[in-house]
């Protein structure tokens, strides 16, 4: 199947060598969790192989290209600044009362390699914002956005076609 090229496509991207940087990110269980869930769900339909690395892979590669073709720093610097991972308290009331919950999500550290020749790409993104906005976001951060923005549009609703949406991108990133 058409799909079953992607581990041949992605592989490359993912082995260790000295063309190659370990980027570690830290994100919320939940997060990873509902990842995996989704490339699951990929890997059944499509009958390929598609896990995180592929996942992450595919986000950051549509990111560079949206940067290349939809020049627009401002948008790019509120996508990789926004918060959404809130970790306000709760506040329940009756009038009377009130409770307080605090956040108990529990994190998780996640390891991707990325060709050095790709994340110089990101790099240049983030250092023309730099450049632009006097902010300094590191490429790790950059990608814990990528995946957490996915992760978080698909919650709220707002990514209702994920799936069309990853099976575009993966289509578009083999040929």
């Amino acid at each position: 199947m058409f799909f079953n090229n992607i581990f041949n496509m992605l592989s490359k991207y993912l082995h260790k060598d000295s063309d190659y940087i370990t980027v570690t990110i830290i994100l919320p269980k939940e997060v990873i969790l509902r990842t995996q869930l989704i490339c699951n769900y990929i890997s059944e339909e499509e009958d390929c192989y598609f896990d995180l690395n592929s996942f992450l892979l595919l986000l950051y590669l549509d990111f560079i290209k949206d940067c290349i073709e939809k020049y627009d720093p401002k948008k790019v610097l509120q996508r990789l600044t926004y918060n959404y991972l809130d970790k306000k308290p709760l506040i329940i009331t009756n009038g009377y009362e009130k409770y307080q919950l605090n956040s108990t999500s529990s994190y998780y550290e996640y390891n991707i390699n990325f060709e050095k020749t790709e994340a110089s790409k990101g790099e240049l993104i983030l250092d023309e914002l730099h450049e632009l906005f006097h902010c300094h976001i590191s490429f790790n951060t950059l990608i814990e956005q990528l995946w957490v923005s996915f992760i978080y549009r698909y919650k709220t609703g707002e990514n209702k076609k994920a799936f069309a949406y990853l099976r575009r991108i993966l289509k578009e990133n083999i040929t």
